[in-house]
């Protein structure tokens, strides 16, 4: 579930800075800040995205059915699903402060 959880947030991330590239090609050379950075609507939007991807996919395999059965509730299983894209974002934002 974890690694489900940060590939989708890779291709979500990768996705959300399609359409700067272009924009990165043609102007003078920008700072990798400029094209990693979005806004905190988009930030949260990905996270949700990825927690609700996560979750219907392990519906979708019935996990959420096996984890019930070893007293897992969904809700704890949500918050697992979101611990990663969050981790990951926080990451990325500090790193392009840093830069």
């Amino acid at each position: 579930m974890i690694t489900r959880a940060t590939v989708i947030w890779v291709a979500l991330r990768v996705a959300s800075m399609v359409p700067s590239i272009p924009a990165a090609l043609r102007v003078a050379p920008m700072a990798p800040s400029d094209v990693l950075t979005v806004s905190l609507y988009l930030t949260v939007l990905i996270i949700a995205v990825t927690v609700a991807l996560v979750t219907l996919d392990g519906r979708r395999r019935n996990e959420h059915l096996f984890m019930a059965n070893l007293g897992v509730s969904l809700p704890t299983l949500i918050t697992v699903a979101a611990i990663p894209p969050t981790v990951l974002e926080i990451a990325l934002s500090i790193g392009v402060l840093l830069w």
